[in-house]
C-alpha cells in the first residue's frame, strides 16, 4: 500500500451528473477520418485512437455547420487541443499557421517537434469534402490567438 501524504486531502468522492451528448458525433468522426484516410492532416499520424474529427468553426457557434464535413479536419489529439485553443490554424491556401503565443516556446523540444517543424507546410487535404475557406477564415480571424 502507498504511503499517505501527511497533509489532510479531500476523499475524492464521486457523484452522478447529467451531461449533454453530441448525437451523430460518431458519424461525423467516421466521415472525417475516412476522408483523410485515417491520417492527421498536419503530421500524417495514422493511429485512429489518437485522431480527432475536429470542427473548424466550433460546434457551439454555428448549428448549421455541426455535421458539415467541410467544417471538419482530422488531426492528432495534441494538434486538436492547440487548434481549439487558438494556438494554430490553417491559412486559406491550406498551410499550417502557428500563433505567436506558441512560437514563443520554440526553444522547447516538444514544441519544435510537435509544431514548429510543420509551420508553413501544406496540410494533407481530404479525398472528399475540401475544407470550406469561409470556415478556415473564421477560425483564423476569431479563434487564432494574436
Amino acid at each position: 500500500m502507498l504511503k499517505r501524504v501527511d497533509k489532510e486531502l479531500p476523499p475524492g468522492e464521486e457523484r452522478e451528473a447529467f451531461v449533454k451528448v453530441r448525437i451523430d458525433q460518431s458519424f461525423f468522426r467516421e466521415m472525417i477520418l475516412a476522408s483523410y484516410k485515417t491520417r492527421c492532416a498536419i503530421c500524417s499520424l495514422p493511429k485512429p485512437e489518437l485522431l480527432v474529427a475536429s470542427h473548424i468553426v466550433p460546434w457551439s457557434l454555428d448549428f448549421s455547420l455541426r455535421m458539415s464535413p467541410q467544417n471538419g479536419i482530422c488531426i492528432f489529439v495534441l494538434h486538436d487541443k492547440a487548434f481549439d485553443k487558438g494556438l494554430l490554424s490553417i491559412t486559406d491556401d491550406y498551410r499550417l499557421l502557428l500563433a505567436n503565443t506558441l512560437k514563443e516556446f520554440s526553444n522547447v523540444v516538444s514544441v519544435q517537434r510537435g509544431f514548429i517543424v510543420y509551420e508553413g507546410n501544406p496540410i494533407i487535404l481530404p479525398d472528399r469534402f475540401l475544407l470550406d475557406k469561409e470556415c478556415i477564415g473564421f477560425h483564423c480571424e476569431n479563434i487564432l490567438a494574436r
